[in-house]
């Protein structure tokens, strides 16, 4: 594991600014704050690059910020990906076919904010609470978005719910909401705008002032068309996996991400911010899927799944400058 961390975090520092337009906002960042200057960034960053400052000369600080965030990500995950996957070699698939590109190539800051993400989700559905507030806290330190750690404690409740009336309630609250959002969008944008007010999120009003300027007003529905299909997997073969605590938890996370996508939808950046922190998890269910099928039907899945990712992340993301 330790060499697919290496290799990976080098092709993480050997991609170029050419291709990635957030980069070289990281590089002027860690410029910044090592000459003392201010820049809106979360507080965790402060703390990484002040210390790499300490350890290392100029010419070699900009390749060990972005070699050493890019090693610690992906550590975290590929050793969550053994924990809670069942098979690793089918969650590194489909973690490389995008999120290791959307998130650890480009979007440094989630990228390692994500790890901590699921370490804090993890140990709570292990009953872990003290490292599920610990590791929430770290996430949101690395990235603002990642306060949603919080969502683990009603991902939890539902997963675990064994009252039929309670699911329905939550399910009923949950789709009002979805409804809402999309009939009435300007609710949806004068809530986030309060919401920003009042916490004091300027990073929300400028996401929709972009979007009010035309950028990133395109929703695609075919998004989340695969994981639609993997959570149909997952309750059409119930019996294999409902006993198990850490599945039943994937499963309502992989809900969870696909409403927040829907609901979110009349506003496209925010739907896609919000849902993949979610969808995440679809990365573990595709490990675990492997309880119930066959060698050879794994495999089919695997290519079946993959090829609409790959499909996606090259043309339709928006990821890479054109």
């Amino acid at each position: 594991m330790s060499i697919a961390s290496i290799t990976l975090a080098l092709i993480v520092l050997l991609h170029g600014t050419e291709v990635n337009q957030d980069r070289q906002n990281y590089l002027n960042y860690v410029t910044a704050i090592s000459s003392g200057n201010a820049v809106p960034i979360e507080p965790a960053w402060y703390l990484i690059i002040n210390t790499l400052d300490l350890l290392f000369d100029n010419s070699a600080l900009e390749a060990a910020f972005i070699y050493l965030t890019a090693f610690a990500a992906i550590s975290i995950k590929l050793s969550l990906f053994r924990k809670y996957g069942e098979i690793l070699t089918g969650c590194t698939i489909i973690y490389l076919s995008y999120y290791f590109i959307v998130y650890d190539i480009v979007q440094i800051r989630v990228g390692l904010a994500v790890s901590f993400l699921y370490l804090s989700w993890f140990s709570l559905a292990t009953e872990n609470r003290k490292n599920f507030y610990l590791f929430g806290i770290i996430s949101s330190l690395c990235h603002i978005s990642c306060l949603l750690f919080i969502a683990g404690i009603f991902i939890k409740s539902h997963s675990h719910s064994t009252s039929k009336k309670s699911k329905v309630v939550i399910t009923v609250t949950l789709l009002t909401s979805v409804i809402t959002s999309i009939a009435y969008p300007q609710y949806l944008a004068s809530s986030i705008t309060a919401l920003s007010n009042v916490v004091g999120l300027g990073k929300l009003t400028e996401y929709l002032l972009t979007f009010e300027d035309g950028a990133f007003a395109k929703i695609s529905y075919l998004r989340i068309i695969p994981y639609i299909a993997i959570l149909l997997l997952f309750k059409a073969n119930k019996k294999h996996w409902v006993e198990n605590e850490i599945i039943r938890f994937q499963v309502t996370t992989l809900k969870f991400g696909i409403i927040a996508f829907i609901a979110l939808s009349p506003i496209p950046v925010f739907a896609y911010r919000i849902s993949d922190l979610f969808i995440f998890s679809s990365i573990f269910l595709i490990g675990n899927a492997r309880r119930f099928m066959t060698a050879g039907q794994y495999s089919v899945f695997i290519f079946s799944f993959t090829t609409p990712i790959l499909y996606y992340t090259s043309f339709m993301s928006g990821i890479f400058i054109k």
